[in-house]
């Protein structure tokens, strides 16, 4: 229940406000508490390519991110280890 999870408030709004008449029993206040709700913001990270390290089956070498350091043999849009989404980098193609 702790897990953070980005949601697209626009698209939820939308949804609770094509509820049947039956079922707005108060879409007011729960539409203020979508406006009022704490947002966070997308991380952001740039790989940065190691030709020493081989890891992942990857004989070229690896990326490492630069927002949780962690290791992939890949270059992707987001971080698979935190989510951030990929802005740069030597080598870089998810930009």
């Amino acid at each position: 229940m702790d897990e953070m999870r980005l949601i697209d408030a626009y698209k939820l709004k939308s949804l609770i406000e094509d509820f049947p008449e039956w079922m707005k029993f108060d879409k007011d206040r729960v539409i203020k508490t979508i406006d009022n709700a704490p947002t966070v913001e997308q991380p952001t990270g740039e790989w940065v390519f190691n030709s020493d390290n081989i890891m992942f089956g990857n004989p070229y070498g690896s990326y490492k991110c630069t927002n949780c350091y962690s290791w992939t043999g890949w270059i992707t849009h987001f971080c698979p280890n935190c989510g951030a989404k990929m802005k740069g980098g030597e080598g870089n193609e998810a930009d």
